[in-house]
């Protein structure tokens, strides 16, 4: 009767130090993708302050007079065309999501190549805001995207459109190629996929 116990206590020390590792290896290899962990759980989870302002929006409330920026007045700017997008890129914490189009920390820059993930609000602000990516769903593949960054314009021409689920963050993993991934809650009003835009550089101009 010892015997068995003693072996069953074994099997169980082994059974959690394999789970041990298989966590270790996992976080290695988020770790290996170059995306930190604060964007993957960014992705993951409602973006702030989308949820209690649903009603209001949906009732037709929106700012009378919304901000209007000079892509000439600002050094990291996006604008997006068929999203009604012309707004400075923000950089830094989650805090910065509130104030308009976010650069996804841990992602990579245009002047860096490699894969260059922005974020916005979806219903937060309601057009004509440039700062809401309420039409990303108006997104269709040739569609251009102008971006600049300190210095120099880079134009990307839309690839790919769909949507994912929350777990599958493998949208924000590095990429050979420079593209830019625009990314934000979908359907409308809910926040059970994501909606994704993936485009290709195509040009860069020097201002």
């Amino acid at each position: 009767m010892r015997v068995k116990i003693r072996r069953l206590a074994l099997l169980v020390v082994g059974l959690g130090l394999v789970g041990v590792g298989v966590i270790i290896f996992l976080l290695g290899q988020t770790e290996d993708i170059g995306t930190t962990s604060s964007a993957v759980n960014f992705f993951k989870q409602l973006p702030s302050g989308e949820e209690p302002i649903v009603k209001s929006i949906i009732t037709g409330k929106q700012d009378p007079s919304p901000p209007v920026y000079d892509i000439g007045d600002y050094d990291k700017f996006l604008v997006v065309p068929k999203m009604g997008v012309a707004a400075p890129i923000l950089e830094g914490g989650i805090e910065r999501l509130a104030e308009g189009i976010w650069l996804l920390p841990g992602t990579s820059t245009p002047d860096q190549g490699g894969n260059t993930v922005i974020t916005a609000h979806r219903w937060k602000y309601k057009p004509p805001d440039p700062r809401t990516f309420y039409n990303i769903d108006k997104m269709k593949m040739g569609d251009v995207i102008t971006l600049k960054w300190q210095g120099k314009k880079y134009y990307y021409q839309v690839f790919s459109v769909f949507m994912v689920t929350p777990d599958q963050t493998e949208i924000l993993y590095p990429t050979k190629d420079p593209i830019l991934t625009l990314f934000s809650c979908a359907p409308l009003y809910e926040t059970t996929f994501r909606q994704v835009v993936k485009a290709k550089l195509i040009k860069t101009e020097e201002i």
